[in-house]
């Protein structure tokens, strides 16, 4: 009876000892790998570039994005927020009574005497799709309306009609801290989202003549302290692909 009882607490002291080590070298691993990232700044040029991609952006505000997951539509409205004014064309056509006709298959119906339109191959949407999320998805290119654009699709590059727009909501970032680990860069943004044609949402962070005439009044301010007091923290994970740095995630934390 007294090995036995010899042998349990043997036994169970054997069992501490693998607690007290696995414990240990869990906080170990967690200091090495606090000590193996780097704070950023956010002049960085880097940190610039990577914020830029998101700072007040709407789309693709999730609980949690993965890169992979992205459907075409939110990819082209992405591209169509982010791309470059070097890699499109801009074209004006003359309006004959109502209709602006572009193509012989693609026209666009106007109240205006002539429509301004973006014209962007199908095949800079796929690099930049690879640029910003490094995924080589068969993009579909439907034709669409978005933030005043009309797009519509010749089977080889997007026809845009541009029209005036104001957008009933409102993104406004803060950037909290940056800090860049083996090869990703974790960005930390506060996100306030503020849908302005909500009259009682409005008059919470603006004055009645803007909450009432928002249509045809520019973006107003807001105090950063208001964003990180109201707003909800995002982190956004970027991974180094050579020298660029693609989203690979993103998500509301605390709530993965």
């Amino acid at each position: 009876m007294r090995d036995f009882i010899k042998t349990g607490v043997l036994v169970m002291f054997i069992l501490l000892i693998f607690v007290i080590v696995f414990i240990i070298l869990g906080h170990l691993k967690h200091e090495v790998s606090l000590l193996s990232r780097t704070e950023l700044s956010s002049n960085d040029p880097t940190v610039r570039i990577l914020y830029n991609r998101v700072k007040n952006k709407t789309d693709l505000r999730k609980a949690h994005l993965i890169n992979e997951n992205l459907t075409s539509d939110e990819i082209i409205k992405f591209v169509l927020d982010n791309i470059e004014q070097d890699d499109y064309e801009k074209k004006s056509y003359e309006a004959k009574k109502i209709t602006c006709q572009v193509t012989k298959t693609i026209d666009f119906n106007t109240s205006d005497s002539k429509c301004n339109v973006a014209i962007i191959d199908n095949d800079v949407f796929m690099d930049y799709q690879m640029k910003f999320f490094n995924t080589t998805n068969e993009l579909v290119f439907d034709d669409f309306e978005y933030k005043g654009l009309t797009c519509k699709n010749s089977g080889k590059k997007y026809y845009c009609l541009i029209e005036d727009f104001q957008d009933k909501v409102l993104g406004y970032s803060s950037l909290d801290k940056v800090y860049e680990q083996n090869d990703q860069v974790v960005l930390y943004e506060y996100y306030l989202q503020i849908d302005v044609s909500d009259n009682d949402r409005c008059l919470k962070y603006f004055d009645n003549e803007y909450c009432t005439n928002f249509d045809s009044e520019k973006r107003p301010y807001i105090d950063e302290s208001i964003i990180t007091k109201d707003g909800v923290l995002y982190a956004h994970i970027f991974k180094k692909n050579n020298d660029n740095y693609y989203l690979e995630q993103s998500f509301v934390v605390g709530d993965i």
